[in-house]
């Protein structure tokens, strides 16, 4: 049935379709930003263990570090130990998401430091980084 409908329309109608469905999807996705992860590569992890305030290891096939993209919290050594709690209860041994931002970027060695990848992490509909931003414990940028 529905193909029927489509034989029906001209070529400006379907371009104006397709064009209608796209605009709907970005402001679909624009409006999701604070809840969901932004295009990048995305991957279902697994956190097993909390290094600092703003590093953890998660699980994916491999294991791998990652640095929480901007969220900056303090060393361990300088004061870092309730950052360090508040990502163990926040993560620690929770399915996640990880989402390391591709914009911008133009070759892989980019989304490293340190040999850790730098990645924004989902836990539930929770952004991490962000919450660690907003309760004090971190800082989007380096201080």
């Amino acid at each position: 049935m529905q193909f029927c409908v489509i034989r029906h329309l001209n070529v400006t109608q379907i371009v104006a379709a397709v064009i209608c469905t796209c605009c709907l999807g970005l402001v679909a996705l624009a409006v999701a930003t604070d809840r969901s992860p932004p295009p990048g590569i995305t991957l279902p992890c697994t956190v097993v263990e909390v290094t600092d305030g703003d590093t953890v290891v998660v699980q994916v096939r491999v294991l791998a570090a990652v640095r929480l993209k901007d969220c900056w919290a303090k060393e361990l050594r300088e004061g870092g130990q309730p950052a360090k709690n508040r990502l163990i209860e926040l993560a620690k041994g929770r399915n996640a998401t990880l989402c390391v931002d591709l914009s911008g970027t133009r070759r892989l060695g980019d989304v490293f430091t340190f040999g850790r990848l730098v990645g924004t992490l989902w836990v539930d509909d929770l952004n991490v980084n962000r919450r660690m931003v907003d309760e004090g414990l971190a800082t989007e940028t380096k201080q």
